[in-house]
């Protein structure tokens, strides 16, 4: 995960400032030691996860505009009229004008705490576990399959990549275990060159990622075909032959009861994931025997900006 990613999903300086505020307490009052949040520190929160894929290797872009607010609003500028010819038998001239489009989505709030008392720090600790790293290491783990969920599937009124209402989609003539690798590369075939046609092979909104489940893809991965590239297998045939990058998610597994695949632009003109407001995690608070810690952010999804730059496949 890239530096400028990490930064578009966490609030650093909350995590960082928890840590440092845990560290000043008194160890002989509050039995909360300084040591035991030695491994607090940014190699929690660029953890990667290798069944977790929107962020790593979806290539949509993360956008944190937004802040507080409850919803975010998008305009999109077009364009009408035209020129006239001079001179026409009604002597005007064209008329060129712009319009503007405005689509709105909420934005949601998800909140977590943890909480734990002194004994169980001490237990944790003869066990040679630390247990507030632990805890908060927990916090972003629960965050990053939310981002996960939430860009792939959507969550609450979110919608998501492989379930976007907008895209148009196409039924596989059937499930790919039981084409040929020919008719598997057709179907690919047919999808992407759908998505493109949609775009005019605009290269902006024109597809360059193919969002897949680990069980199809190791089906189209072990499956030959003949082409005029010769013979490979069905998913290096589809790659060399349109330029385009597999994306692995199993939560295209099961989207409406069927696997699926998703044909679409990750250009940031084309969609972006919103998270208005990164991950923050609390101070610690400490209350007699108890300690206390909570994080929060704020997410709107997947913004698809061009409905026709998605295309989805059923089916398969």
């Amino acid at each position: 995960m890239g530096k400028i990613l990490v930064k578009n999903l966490y609030n650093v300086d909350s995590i960082v400032t928890a840590a440092n505020a845990a560290a000043t307490f008194d160890g002989a009052a509050g039995l909360l030691l300084p040591r035991q949040l030695e491994h607090i520190s940014q190699t929690i929160y660029q953890q990667q996860f290798a069944e977790l894929t929107l962020i790593s290797q979806s290539g949509i872009t993360v956008n944190n505009e937004g802040g507080s607010a409850e919803f975010i609003t998008k305009l999109k500028r077009g364009i009408n009229g035209n020129f006239a010819t001079a001179g026409n038998s009604t002597n005007t001239d064209g008329k060129i004008s712009l319009n503007t489009q405005s689509d709105t989505i909420p934005v949601i709030m998800k909140k977590a705490e943890s909480d734990w008392t002194n004994i169980e720090l001490l237990q944790a600790q003869s066990a040679n576990q630390n247990l507030v790293s632990e805890l908060i290491g927990a916090h972003n783990t629960r965050y990053n399959q939310l981002i996960d969920e939430t860009g792939y599937v959507g969550t609450d009124s979110i919608e998501g990549l492989l379930n976007w209402s907008g895209f148009a989609s196409m039924a596989s003539a059937g499930v790919f275990s039981g084409l040929t690798g020919a008719q598997q590369y057709g179907e690919i075939k047919d999808l992407i060159n759908a998505q493109r046609t949609a775009v005019s092979n605009d290269p902006v909104f024109g597809c360059d990622k193919v969002a897949i489940s680990p069980a199809t893809y190791n089906i189209i991965l072990s499956t030959y075909v003949d082409t005029t590239g010769g013979v490979g297998t069905v998913a290096k045939a589809v790659e060399r032959d349109f330029n385009i990058k597999f994306v692995l998610t199993f939560r295209a597994a099961s989207v409406g009861g069927t696997a699926r695949l998703n044909a679409y632009s990750s250009d940031a003109r084309a969609m972006v994931m919103r998270v208005p407001l990164q991950l923050q995690v609390s101070n610690i608070y400490q209350k007699g025997f108890s300690s206390y810690v909570e994080s929060m952010f704020r997410v709107a999804g997947l913004d698809v900006i061009e409905n026709a730059a998605g295309y989805i496949l059923t089916g398969v």
